[in-house]
């Protein structure tokens, strides 16, 4: 497989970009162990069912009670040995889009933040009964669509975001940002749409309208690491997505990642990760008994 299906939401009823169903009629098509990747941010509620869900490099268990969100961009697939039931909500942040301009309600919630969270939250029985009542509400809107459904939707799922950051996160509040995390919030949006093509932190911050320096001492601020930490962490990701999920070799991902020659390439990933790039395909798929070629 030379390519990782990379799925569109498209629109649904009334062109909103969201979708919001019973896992159990749709399992074949969500539970699958083939890898993907989409457009959309996915949040899952898993009732009931047993097995592993592998959310990029890592496995999480599926349990009763169990929440998954799938960032965009983000390869997942399942091994479970009997379909679950539960619910599944897609949508697109441009649901959240008030007069034309981009809400930033998805950077506001740490839950979808790559590389820096859990993707899982198991919950009680007195805080799956909210989850509960707050997907059911979310199916009965979608599907009878009556007067105000949108606004309700939109309601709805900050509901579920914001119940689940409380449990993720207690001492998270979702109060005005400072200069700094404002700003680190546009530098990541920026790092995910060109990482791979600009590997240091001077084009970002020409970008931005600000200096390496102060857009280097923001991002620790915010995040306790360098910008260019950041980025690298970034490229990394991705490298490792199309080694575990393709059968592209080091040379091609390597084009891929606009990096000079696949010989610079490997010691970039020696460096950041201390394996090379063939060793860690290797180790990763013989360790989940993956075939991806």
């Amino acid at each position: 497989m030379n390519e990782i299906p990379l799925h569109d939401l498209g629109t649904g009823a009334a062109d909103l970009p969201l979708f919001v169903s019973k896992i159990e009629t749709l399992d074949e098509v969500i539970q699958t162990p083939e890898p993907d990747r989409h457009t959309f941010y996915e949040v899952l509620w898993i009732k009931t069912g047993e097995g592993q869900h592998y959310i990029d490099f890592e496995g999480y268990d599926i349990r009763p009670n169990t929440l998954f969100f799938i960032a965009s961009g983000q390869i997942h697939f399942w091994t479970v040995p009997q379909p679950s039931s539960g619910y599944v909500l897609l949508f697109a942040e441009e649901l959240f889009q008030l007069n034309g301009a981009p809400s930033a309600i998805i950077q506001d919630f740490l839950l979808f933040e790559t590389g820096n969270r859990q993707a899982a939250l198991y919950v009680d029985d007195a805080q799956a009964a909210i989850f509960d009542q707050l997907f059911e509400r979310l199916l009965d809107e979608h599907t009878l669509q009556r007067d105000g459904w949108r606004a309700a939707m939109q309601a709805l799922i900050q509901l579920v975001l914001i119940q689940a950051q409380r449990l993720q996160r207690p001492a998270l509040t979702l109060s005005k940002l400072s200069a700094s995390a404002a700003l680190t919030r546009r530098f990541r949006a920026l790092v995910e749409q060109q990482f791979a093509e600009a590997h240091t932190v001077q084009p970002y911050a020409e970008a931005l309208s600000v200096t390496t320096g102060y857009l280097t001492e923001a991002v620790r601020e915010a995040t306790g690491l360098a910008a260019g930490d950041l980025i690298r962490r970034r490229i990394v990701l991705e490298a490792k997505r199309f080694l575990i999920h393709t059968g592209e070799t080091v040379e091609a991902i390597s084009a891929r990642l606009c990096f000079k020659n696949a010989s610079y390439f490997n010691r970039f990933f020696r460096r950041e990760t201390g394996e090379t790039p063939a060793g860690f395909r290797q180790e990763f798929r013989k360790k989940y008994h993956l075939s991806r070629d």
